[in-house]
């Protein structure tokens, strides 16, 4: 029982240390001033800075508002939960999807719906792309609003094109294209009986990402019944979307393995785009801000086309989005903020600043996004990839499941299980994880 009693003090000590430290980092002074807000930002350097030039531009927008930035370095969404718990929260935080639908289901977050019917905001919304208008949705009630937004397309090597004397990928290819392109940069370059270079980096066992779940929906199927109460990998054109994509280790072998790879090199323990501009991989499929990585490497000459059609063209969309602490004293002027987050002139500082793709089409389409990097041929191809793209839905409680899902495709791609036994575990765990939750 001592010991019991000893581990509540501590953790009431820790918790206690934790709000005198969040206090001392976000102050307390002014709360009660319904013009005063906080807002809450990711801290490492890269946005950091376009945080406070946001902040800042704002300020002088409005020159009577007072608003402060508070930049979390590390884990941002440990530290968020901290301050939510010690009654430190800030007014405004930046979020994720998972997270905006996390924090909605505990009544963490603000309904935004009164806010986003006023003229101005609806002028915005009807810029939006498709996907991005209804924000975070959560039970019917708009909690988040989308403030920048990003999707994935295949990365090619053109020196490994040319090597293998194959033509480069247009925008209209289709998953027979890549693979038979894949098959004809896997070579063994000097006939040793090992392969020297690969056609693709391989998908991830993540379905909560791009990869999988992209894989699936180009085939025609689905991961979700329409109302999230079923996962439906189980279904036999998803089984055959997964198996396809195993195949282009196991049976193609267009993908490394790391025992494949040189061993004690520093390939061995390089990541996939590490071995994409060695020259090692002939395609990756990645996010846009990886032409930022790209541009400054001038030895590399490379392309990007939009992920291949199948069955039908889906687009993986993630985006990123403000939302609003349920109990800030000045509701008004998070809204204001938020408005002028998603408006023209902040939007346009994110197509020339940053390599995340703005929320507006008018803004997408202006030459500014299109000049990028000096890559109009790359920014046009994402550019199409928005027309197809969607954001991969999310249900609260399902971290775990997913977890055990990139587990058990993880066992399949290794050969532990076959790809049918994996899919019908992930699915009958979904099943369960539900009725937990009844």
């Amino acid at each position: 029982m001592k010991r019991r009693n000893d581990l509540n003090t501590g953790k009431c000590m820790l918790f206690v240390a934790a709000v005198i430290f969040m206090t001392s980092l976000f102050g307390c002074d002014g709360m009660d001033n319904d013009k005063s807000i906080r807002l809450m930002w990711w801290g490492d350097i890269y946005n950091q800075a376009f945080g406070k030039r946001m902040v800042d531009g704002y300020k002088k927008r409005s020159p009577s508002s007072n608003i402060s930035l508070f930049s979390s370095p590390g884990d941002y969404w440990v530290k968020l939960q901290t301050m939510l718990a010690g009654g430190m929260a800030p007014d405004v935080m930046i979020l994720d999807r998972r997270q905006a639908c996390e924090l909605a289901e505990r009544s963490v977050l603000l309904p935004l719906d009164g806010f986003a019917s006023d003229s101005d905001y609806q002028k915005i919304r009807g810029d939006m792309w498709d996907s991005m208008k209804d924000g975070v949705t959560y039970r019917g009630r708009l909690y988040a609003v989308p403030i920048w937004t990003n999707t994935v397309a295949i990365y090619y090597n053109k020196q490994m094109f040319d090597d293998a004397g194959v033509s480069y990928p247009d925008n209209n290819w289709t998953l027979e294209d890549f693979l038979r392109t894949a098959k004809k940069l896997t070579r063994d370059k000097n006939n040793d009986g090992r392969t020297d270079t690969y056609g693709f980096g391989g998908l991830s066992s993540n379905i909560s990402g791009w990869d999988y779940y992209m894989l699936i929906k180009a085939f025609g199927a689905e991961l979700y019944s329409p109302d999230l109460k079923k996962c439906l990998i189980d279904r036999p054109d998803a089984v055959t979307a997964v198996r396809w994509g195993m195949a282009l280790r196991t049976k193609h072998k267009v993908v490394p393995t790391m025992a494949e790879l040189d061993s004690g090199s520093k390939a061995a323990s390089a990541g996939e785009q590490d071995l994409f501009r060695s020259g090692k991989i002939g395609m990756i499929l990645t996010a846009r801000w990886y032409m930022d990585v790209l541009a400054k490497d001038k030895q590399i000459r490379w392309g990007v086309v939009p992920f291949p059609r199948g069955e039908r063209t889906f687009m993986f969309q993630d985006a990123v989005y403000l939302g609003v602490y349920s109990k800030t004293k000045a509701p008004g002027q998070c809204w204001d903020f938020i408005k002028y987050a998603v408006s023209s002139g902040v939007q346009n500082v994110i197509s020339t600043e940053r390599s995340e793709m703005p929320v507006l089409r008018s803004v997408a389409y202006s030459p500014a996004f299109k000049d990028y990097a000096g890559r109009s041929d790359v920014n046009q191809a994402f550019l199409k990839t928005m027309d197809c793209a969607q954001i991969i839905p999310y249900r609260v409680g399902t971290d775990q499941w997913l977890k055990y899902a990139g587990e058990k495709l993880a066992l399949a791609g290794i050969g532990k299980i076959t790809v049918e036994d994996a899919c019908r575990r992930i699915a009958l765990d979904y099943g369960k994880l539900l009725e937990k939750s009844r």
